[in-house]
């Protein structure tokens, strides 16, 4: 892993990299992408609700290193998404757990449910690159994790006091137990040498991730 990809502030990106950052309860995760000259930040924030807004210059990201044509077409899937789902009366992208392999996103932009029910912040980045035919995670050995039901449970709560649709709720919580892809993983695979990363990868340099991005906790480079 080139723990060097990682970078404090999104100042010096060039075209795109992917937003990791720490929240009030958990980790959060985005694309950032320059439309026009300005770099944008890119997201699903949480049900129904999509944050694209100018980035700060401050927000801790990873390069990934991508071939010219993939950051072509990531970024003009981002301007395709962003253009669609900001138009009035589009339909929201709805917030669940579950990755689904049959959910992806359109040449249009839409997101395609299929057998699914929606997207996290993480697995939105995931759906995004697969687009593009950039797969991020290898799947296959991605094991259950007693912490990542807790944090499913809590999700659920904030579902339910935030006024998500109790049937949609109820969907959610329907399929679970399931597969998480934290957004500090995911945003890991970006410092890959090679892609897909598996899991033991991603965990550790995810682990990595969350411990400079805590204020005053030393760190190793990786």
């Amino acid at each position: 892993m080139r723990g060097e990809r990682f970078n404090f502030a999104s100042q010096d990106v060039d075209k795109i990299a992917i937003l990791i950052m720490r929240t009030a309860d958990g980790t959060h995760t985005g694309i950032l992408h320059r439309k026009n000259g300005t770099l944008f930040r890119l997201g699903l924030a949480w049900h129904e609700r999509l944050e694209s807004t100018p980035a700060s210059g401050r927000d801790p990201c990873v390069i990934p290193e991508l071939e010219p044509e993939e950051i072509n077409d990531i970024t003009g899937m981002c301007r395709l998404i962003e253009t669609l789902w900001s138009e009035s009366g589009h339909a929201g992208i709805p917030y669940s757990f579950r990755c689904d392999p049959t959910t992806h996103f359109s040449d249009t932009g839409d997101l395609i449910l299929g057998e699914g029910l929606g997207l996290t912040c993480s697995t939105f980045v995931i759906k995004v690159f697969e687009k593009a035919k950039v797969s991020l995670l290898n799947f296959t050995d991605w094991p259950p994790r007693a912490s990542d039901d807790e944090r499913h449970r809590q999700l659920l709560e904030l579902m339910r006091k935030t006024r998500v649709p109790a049937d949609h709720i109820a969907k959610v919580e329907g399929e679970l137990p399931c597969i998480r892809f934290r957004p500090e993983e995911t945003a890991a695979a970006g410092m890959a040498d090679s892609i897909p990363v598996n899991f033991t990868t991603a965990e550790q340099a995810g682990r990595w991730i969350l411990e400079i991005l805590t204020p005053n906790n030393g760190h190793v480079r990786i």
